[in-house]
């Protein structure tokens, strides 16, 4: 158990790290490109790109998943390179034709599904990013199997985010326009798939399919696909449909930069999600069901201890925090940055539950969970976008994100006895609650939290209060003795460290 918690943890850190990177990387060209192009613009290209990516991303079949689960369970690297080229095989004419598809169609798609004319020539040029995006999905989840964190990081998390502020910055110098920016986003993925095509060169044999293994593997992937597709709709149906519904490009502008800022919380859990599934995976398969529960809960636990610090800052300083990243235009969506973070935190707060219900073999549950979960994501989205708008969109997602966590938090207690949120972190999740309610409260009806004279000795107290509550209540025997054998072998003697370490013990 040590050994494969050890794995997640350290993968965890460099994930974390390239997440940190991307997510930095991505902000300050979002930043850059919303400024520059203003709401209006900037929502326009943020619809084009939604759109294809999410047409793009039906097309890993769940193949990426199948790839990723399946690699870890054979020991040939033959085996392993036969259940690589059932995703190549599949996956590359696929996406060939649907490129074409969108060039040729973009000026139908762009009217009918966007109510956006000057979306066309967007969609034409995001549809040549087709094919390189399909290569890197696959050959970052050829890495996920093989237990490499570096070629994902490589590619996903630096790469592509980095030439992208490159050409964006480029593009701000010599005054380009709104379509010259889309060309940006194809040249990054373009880069990211010379690099992916050569970690599948080092993980390929000579072109070999096994039936039996890729019955396995699309036996497992198609309900993922299924299931996958119910997520975009889940993730990306908002931006779609108030695409739709605005008279305007501008709440779709003001949407995608609030919906990724309220993203950076789902760093935590994609940084220890990386490895978990397919470390879960090989558990399952090696029958260690106490260690496979004893993962998950130390997983749901620290990334939970993590996030709720930056939830509260989302929640009590959303506007300033706006206005200071993105400009006083967007801070109308001040509100929708606290009900998505609200929304993305019941997704923390429930662990790795796709991964682990992936790993222990539920693909078909997953897809019909997700099935009800896009219905009622449609539903909302189309009941409340017409009145609320950017808020409307964000009650829906939210709803729906919590709704899933309920589905399938419930099905894995039912299979492994888990629980989605474990005792020992309900003190912590107790306070951080009531002190959160307490202090928006404060900040609506007694004084504003910039107000530094008060808010700082507030917000010092919180967190002296939030981690000893930590200290007191989470910390178990698994984390005592990481810092007793750190204390150890780096030779410290810190008494105040060893008295709480002596005190637990009694």
């Amino acid at each position: 158990m040590k050994r494969a918690f050890s794995a997640i943890f350290k993968s965890s850190i460099l994930v974390f790290f390239g997440l940190s990177v991307k997510y930095l990387l991505g902000f300050a060209s979002q930043v850059a490109i919303s400024r520059y192009l203003g709401p209006e613009d900037f929502g326009s290209i943020a619809a084009s790109l939604t759109l294809v990516l999410f047409i793009t991303s039906l097309l890993r079949m769940g193949l990426d998943n199948g790839i990723a689960r399946f690699i870890p369970r054979y020991d040939d690297t033959a085996d392993r390179s036969k259940v690589i080229w059932t995703g190549i095989i599949i996956g590359m004419p696929l996406s060939a034709i649907v490129s074409v598809v969108l060039f040729g169609a973009s000026q139908t798609i762009a009217t009918t599904f966007l109510q956006d004319e000057a979306a066309a020539k967007t969609i034409a040029v995001f549809s040549f990013l087709v094919i390189p995006f399909i290569i890197v999905q696959l050959s970052v989840a050829a890495a996920r199997g093989m237990n490499q964190t570096i070629p994902k990081i490589l590619m996903d998390d630096v790469l592509y985010p980095a030439s992208k502020l490159c050409g964006f910055l480029t593009l701000i110098y010599i005054g380009g326009s709104m379509v010259d920016f889309s060309y940006v986003y194809v040249a990054g993925y373009l880069l990211s798939s010379i690099v992916g095509i050569y970690y599948l060169s080092k993980y390929l044999n000579r072109i070999e399919i096994d039936t039996a293994i890729s019955k396995k593997v699309l036996t497992f992937s198609i309900p993922i696909a299924l299931s996958g597709v119910t997520y975009k709709i889940l993730t990306d149906i908002d931006t779609i449909l108030l695409s739709y519904y605005s008279t305007t490009s501008g709440p779709v502008g003001i949407y995608n930069v609030v919906y990724p800022l309220a993203s950076l919380l789902l760093i935590i859990p994609q940084s220890t999600g990386y490895l978990a599934m397919p470390t879960l995976s090989k558990l399952d398969s090696n029958e260690e069901k106490q260690e496979f529960q004893q993962i998950y809960r130390l997983i749901v636990k620290w990334t939970a201890i993590v996030a709720i610090p930056v939830v509260s800052v989302f929640i009590l300083f959303s506007e300033p925090i706006i206005a200071v990243i993105y400009g006083m235009e967007y801070t109308a969506g001040s509100l929708t940055l606290v009900i998505l973070t609200l929304g993305f935190f019941t997704h923390i707060i429930t662990g790795p539950n796709g991964d682990s219900l992936e790993a222990l073999g539920y693909s078909q549950f997953l897809f019909l969970s997700g099935v009800l979960v896009a219905v009622l994501n449609i539903f909302l989205n189309v009941l409340l976008i017409p009145s609320y708008s950017t808020e409307g969109a964000a009650v829906a997602t939210s709803l729906s994100y919590a709704f899933r966590n309920i589905l399938i938090g419930t099905q894995i207690y039912r299979k492994s006895g888990i629980l989605s949120i474990p005792r020992n972190i309900t003190a912590v999740v107790s306070y951080s609650g009531i002190c959160l309610g307490v202090l928006f409260w404060f900040s609506r009806h007694v004084v504003r939290l910039s107000d530094t004279v008060v808010t700082i000795p507030v917000l010092f107290a919180v967190t002296l209060g939030y981690l000893f509550t930590v200290g007191k209540t989470a910390i178990g025997s698994y984390e005592r003795e990481l810092v007793q054998q750190a204390l150890e072998k780096y030779n410290l003697d810190i008494p105040a460290i060893g008295q709480w370490l002596s005190n637990r013990d009694e």
